[in-house]
């Protein structure tokens, strides 16, 4: 017999089985991975049935009679088909045979239509061209399976994109601090946390508004509105507010930055030591976004030291001087409102 006390499970003799029930886990690829078995699985049986059993083909009528048994529910979704399709879109949406209606279609639309065409089959060429499948007749006479060309498009769509969004990057110096870094599906190794602690949230949101070029200085407020803002830092009233001031240089937060600052020069060279680098290091860069200066597949030691040390003395520091210029400018700004 089992009870529950203070959230922990017992079996009746009072042993713990806590440690065999499933716990939290940080597995951010287990559904593509998951897909992609299953994708293998199904191809595996695919050809057992195809090299064992023979089928005789089956009529349109019956094929409707069938769906029509089936429950009014959604059918399985495999290979695109479905009881829907059927019931709705009779044979249109059946696989085509060469001498098809359709297929002789599809073939002299793409054959002989220009691209001022209203064609729907120049629609798809036109985006087909946007991706690079150039020749798309030729997936007429080789078509590929359900599974071989969704993974043909989803890679076509994916290098376009990122691509397009990494050219882009280029030309925006808010994103310097990301080095052009971009994978579609993969997130950004300095935004990984395995806290759902509160405080830990917000470090990441502070430092993702840094790597992004969103956290806003009054250098910043200043140029947005044509210098009719003061640049000056509020905190220490003795230079502009610019990035590299408020990190490094601001009197008034010395006493908080001097202790992580060490421990970030310590940490980033051990780190940065085992790279063969060409390029100068930046402290303001190395604090900001710590892979800035690593390779994009770097070894799991290089890795684990990064997220598990360094990281979280950036996001520390980071947080922490905007923490003191928060409550620094709420008070100075509480203290004006009340005269």
């Amino acid at each position: 017999m089992k009870h529950i006390k203070h959230l922990t499970v017992y079996w009746k003799d009072g042993q713990n089985i806590s440690e065999i029930l499933p716990k939290k886990s940080n597995y951010q690829n287990f559904d593509q991975n998951h897909l992609e078995a299953v994708e293998v699985e199904t191809e595996i049986i695919l050809k057992i049935c195809k090299e064992n059993y023979s089928h005789e083909k089956v009529s349109i009528q019956e094929l409707k009679n069938a769906v029509k048994k089936l429950n009014t529910n959604k059918a399985m979704d495999f290979y695109g088909i479905t009881a829907e399709n059927f019931i709705y879109a009779s044979e249109t949406l059946l696989e085509s045979e060469r001498s098809s209606l359709e297929w002789r279609i599809a073939e002299r639309q793409l054959q002989i239509k220009t691209y001022s065409s209203n064609s729907w089959f120049i629609d798809l060429k036109k985006i087909c061209g946007k991706y690079d499948i150039i020749e798309i007749e030729q997936y007429l006479d080789k078509p590929l399976t359900k599974i071989e060309w969704k993974r043909f498009i989803t890679k076509k769509i994916h290098k376009y994109w990122e691509d397009d969004i990494k050219t882009k990057m280029k030309g925006y110096s808010t994103l310097k601090y990301l080095n052009c870094e971009y994978d579609i599906g993969r997130i950004h190794p300095l935004l990984k946390t395995t806290s759902a602690n509160i405080t830990e949230i917000k470090k990441l949101s502070i430092c993702t508004k840094f790597v992004t070029g969103t956290y806003i200085l009054q250098s910043n407020k200043a140029e947005y509105s044509n210098y009719a803002t003061n640049p000056m830092c509020r905190l220490c009233n003795k230079a502009d507010e610019t990035i590299e001031h408020f990190i490094l240089l601001c009197e008034t937060t010395s006493q908080i930055r001097s202790s992580l600052i060490v421990k970030i020069l310590h940490e980033g060279s051990l780190v940065l030591a085992r790279e063969s680098l060409q390029t100068p290091i930046d402290l303001i860069t190395l604090i900001i976004n710590p892979y800035h200066y690593l390779p994009k597949k770097m070894c799991k030691d290089v890795e684990d030291r990064v997220g598990n040390h360094l990281v979280p003395l950036c996001r520390q520091l980071l947080y922490t001087l905007h923490s003191k210029r928060y409550d620094v400018l709420t008070k100075a700004d509480t203290k004006a409102n009340r005269k």
